[in-house]
């Protein structure tokens, strides 16, 4: 019966990591993956002495140094299964020490599960692991010592020491000894209390919160599951404990165990999270093609999906040809802000528009603004726009400071040492060329978030920026600011861009609105160039319209029309 207990335990124990790496790898792997893009380890001497400045030394440096791999998906998963791994181990080996070992191969799994949700969080560093697992075994180290008072005064020497290396994670470092070690809880418990308070000291010491100086490497207000979340792993290690001192069966803990990895993994996954880390992902790594597969798959129509699909079709010179083939959100689909809030994934996107258009002016602005939200002020992606801006506008020195940095991290150096050569040979790819024509003439005053303003400004500075006024001109129509797109497409189209490019069909869709007669409608066609064809398909949809009697349906061979956006968007209005 022993055997065969041992060796379900084994199975039991196999079936639950094999459950972490499942979810890690198949179910949330771009929200893992994301975390190189908003970190960055970079091995000069100036950047690595910032890591004495905060608490978690050992934690935060380990930590940093193995995200840099969690842009290869099998590492994403490979490496937090190991970390929680040897975190269970450390627990089982931690009761087993001080109980026995019949109720800790399944009790030690509880606080894991924990842990196993928290890391799918885009902002959850994998640092913080790495603290609770030399927190659980400074704790196995310590309850080895044999003489208790001994034992106690090492306990008290370790709180600041540990604190410096590893942060708040102290905390279960002091939960594990007082209630393991609960026959020595007279001396125990001042202690601790002591030490609690000494942590709260420290943490102020380096500038934290009350909150941060318990959670760091993990810092509030980011990217996370809300605060009282946190509550959750050091009640789990309670239970643990508890479970094993009070004899609790083995598999009552094995049943709490898969029923807390469930719960854990089920609240920690967001399908809407992951996709638009996916796709966020694959535009950061030029991959548009996966870009515009994934967003014209958008079955939820996301936002952030609509807006992909949009600036794929755009880079594409699709824009205008492909906008009303699909269902689109007023020019929410064409623009992201920066409100507050946001997540790092609407911070990516404006700078990748902001490219687009050729306002780089802005971009430069986001992207320092990007790296100063960061929980470590540098993150590898703010790092690579902003080379990537500094070679586009001719300014090397500053491409130089930035490509330094990347050459000295582990898997940008390829790229950074390949665009040092480019800018040396002038030969920088062809398209921060085709961004460099989009530039504007003359620096200019923006507003965040007025996207009208900035875009009509990048225009007027720049008048053959088709990019942007094609833009501009698409979200009047997407607004049905009719009388608004028309002295647009006067200020930048008449006359100018339509002498030197085909005007959109789109475009002239929406001129002909203005005709009330065929005295007007001749004055159109004479000024805007419309030619006859389009005006027969024009009356060929007034015709289809007047019939249509209530179902937009007979209206289907239009799809596609601006003619067509309008009316369903007052059908649908109604």
């Amino acid at each position: 019966m022993k055997k065969f207990l041992k060796y379900s335990g084994i199975v039991y124990l196999i079936l639950f990591f094999a459950v972490i790496f499942l979810f890690y790898f198949l179910i949330v792997p771009y929200q893992m993956g994301f975390k190189e893009q908003t970190g960055i380890f970079i091995s000069m001497p100036s950047y690595l002495a910032l890591y004495l400045q905060k608490p978690a030394i050992l934690s935060e440096f380990s930590g940093d140094f193995l995200t840099q791999l969690f842009s290869i998906r099998v590492c994403s998963a490979l490496i937090p299964l190991l970390l929680l791994l040897l975190v269970w181990l450390g627990i089982s080996l931690l009761i087993k020490r001080v109980i026995g070992k019949d109720r800790a191969f399944f009790c030690a799994l509880l606080p894991v599960a924990v842990e196993t949700a928290y890391l799918v969080y885009l902002n959850y560093p994998i640092s913080s692991t790495i603290s609770l697992l030399v927190a659980v075994w400074a704790a196995y180290l310590l309850i080895g010592v044999k003489d208790k008072k001994i034992r106690i005064i090492l306990f008290a020497i370790s709180i600041p020491i540990l604190y410096v290396l590893i942060g708040g994670h102290t905390l279960m470092f002091v939960i594990s000894i007082a209630v393991l070690d609960y026959k020595s809880w007279r001396f125990n418990l001042p202690v601790a209390v002591a030490g609690v308070v000494a942590m709260l000291l420290m943490g102020h010491f380096y500038n934290l919160t009350l909150l941060d100086s318990i959670l760091y490497p993990v810092i509030t207000g980011y990217v996370l599951p809300p605060n009282v979340m946190f509550l959750l792993l050091p009640a789990a290690f309670l239970i643990a404990f508890l479970a094993a001192i009070f004899r609790l069966y083995g598999w009552i803990m094995a049943v709490m165990s898969a029923a807390g990895l469930g719960l854990a993994t089920h609240f920690a996954f967001n399908e809407k999270v992951e996709y638009v880390a996916e796709i966020s992902t694959h535009a950061y790594n030029d991959r548009w093609y996966d870009v515009k597969k994934l967003s014209l798959d958008n079955k939820t129509n996301n936002r952030l999906g609509v807006f992909y699909r949009n600036l794929s079709f755009a880079r594409e010179g699709k824009l205008t040809q492909e906008l009303f083939k699909y269902p689109q959100m007023a020019s929410d689909g064409l623009f992201v802000d920066l409100q507050p809030g946001v997540t790092y994934l609407e911070v990516f996107s404006y700078l990748d528009l902001l490219l687009e258009v050729g306002d780089v002016s802005q971009a430069t602005d986001c992207a320092l603004l990007c790296q100063t939200v960061m929980p470590k002020s540098y993150s590898s992606r703010g790092i690579k726009n902003l080379a990537e801006i500094a070679m586009i506008v001719g300014d090397k020195d500053v491409a130089y400071k930035y490509l330094d940095m990347l050459e000295n991290t582990l898997l940008h150096k390829k790229w950074a040492v390949e665009m040092r050569k480019s800018i040396l040979t002038d030969s920088l790819p062809q398209e921060y060329e085709v961004y460099r024509s989009r530039m504007p003439y003359a620096d200019y005053f923006y507003q965040q978030n007025n996207w009208t303003e900035s875009l009509s400004a990048v225009a007027d500075a720049n008048p053959y920026n088709v990019a942007a006024i094609d833009y501009l001109l698409c979200a009047c129509l997407l607004n049905k600011n009719y009388k608004t797109f028309v002295s647009y497409y006067d200020r930048y189209y008449l006359n100018r861009l339509d002498r030197i490019i085909q005007v959109p069909e789109i475009y002239m869709q929406a001129l002909l609105l203005q005709a009330d007669d065929d005295e007007s409608l001749n004055m159109l066609m004479q000024k805007y160039g419309i030619p006859e064809v389009m005006v027969d398909y024009y009356f060929a949809f007034v015709d289809a319209q007047a019939e249509m009697q209530g179902d937009i349906r007979n209206l289907a061979a239009f799809s596609g029309t601006y003619w067509y956006y309008m009316v369903l968007a007052r059908f649908n209005a109604q």
